[in-house]
């Protein structure tokens, strides 16, 4: 598949003649569309995204977890043990940034250098009971600073 050369010039004539919003709306037709022109269908119940898609929201909301760690607990979070950064990274993309700044205890005991406090009360979270799974794997690498074995790129 090529792609068209004038890419910058072609977005913005497009975003001049479709406008750009973030949030689904009905075209003049009644097509719902997003972004910029970028048609949905129909019936939202029916929609589909391409892969490429679903790989540039999950980078973007990748790096937005990301950052939420970083806010909440410094340039420390960039020294930590890969699968410590991992487990934070999935806790924020799970929690959201600002429930994730509400686990008090255990970014005290992050902060602390105390893991396995950190993951101690990590398991007694409501949190921990809701995504029992999960949880049992994010509390793993936080306490080991170990990958846990459902994550390992062999498996």
């Amino acid at each position: 598949m090529s792609s068209f050369k004038c890419t910058g010039i072609a977005a913005d004539m497009l975003r001049f003649d479709e406008g750009y919003e973030r949030q689904p709306y009905k075209d003049t037709l009644g097509f719902w569309t997003i972004g910029v022109g970028h048609f949905l269908g129909k019936d939202l119940n029916k929609m589909t995204l391409s892969d490429r898609v679903i790989r540039a929201m999950l980078e973007e909301d990748i790096d937005n977890a990301w950052a939420d760690v970083v806010k909440i607990f410094g340039a420390a979070a960039e020294s930590w043990a890969f699968p410590r950064q991992l487990a934070l990274l999935n806790l924020s993309f799970n929690l959201g940034g600002k429930k994730l700044a509400q686990f008090n205890n255990t970014i005290a005991a992050i902060k602390d250098g105390s893991w396995d406090d950190a993951a101690d009360h990590l398991g007694k979270s409501l949190w921990a009971k809701q995504v029992k799974s999960r949880s049992t794997r994010v509390i793993h690498m936080v306490r080991t600073g170990e990958l846990h074995e459902a994550y390992s790129p062999s498996r």
